[in-house]
């Protein structure tokens, strides 16, 4: 819950300054049962690869705020050697 109040906290600071999207949450590859290819190559079953707070992140984004219209976006943030390293969730409320 502390890291779901300072997520939105920190998103409704973004949006004030007029921004469209906000960095939820910042993760090694690893917590992904793939390493973070599904996202890395825009899969769209990405969501069922995520593991730990990622996954508590998703669930708790689907059910609270995609509803009201917002999105959540998943991005390959690093890259190790030419390979997928640390991945961003983002949550978006631009208008498309």
């Amino acid at each position: 819950d502390k890291i779901w109040s300072e997520s939105m906290n920190g998103a409704a600071a973004a949006a004030s300054q007029g921004l469209k999207e906000h960095l939820l949450l910042r993760f090694p590859n690893d917590v992904c049962t793939d390493g973070g290819r599904s996202i890395d190559q825009g899969e769209d079953e990405w969501p069922s690869t995520l593991s730990g707070e990622p996954a508590e992140i998703y669930l708790r984004w689907k059910n609270e705020l995609e509803p009201k219209g917002f999105r959540l976006k998943a991005h390959t943030i690093e890259y190790v050697d030419g390979f997928p390293g640390d991945i961003g969730l983002f949550l978006n409320w631009a208008v498309e």
